[in-house]
């Protein structure tokens, strides 16, 4: 089987969130979704990090690579 390396040093978390976003086909997907895609790309993502309470709040700060929309 192939081994799956793991970054020794975190991504960049914009750029992790975009390429996420881009592997998911950039349709509307659910939070936990979007940061289980995350963490299969980078294991060692973690938002309180960078400084942000929730993986929402980390979100919202990147309102120029994501738009949030709450399900009618």
């Amino acid at each position: 089987l192939p081994k799956r390396t793991v970054p020794s040093t975190p991504q960049d978390p914009v750029a992790l969130l975009a390429m996420a976003l881009a592997a998911l086909g950039n349709r509307p997907v659910p939070g936990s979704a979007l940061k289980t895609q995350m963490r299969k790309m980078d294991a060692m993502f973690d938002e309180t990090q960078q400084g942000h309470t929730s993986f929402l709040d980390f979100l919202k700060a990147h309102s120029e690579v994501i738009d949030l929309h709450k399900p009618a």
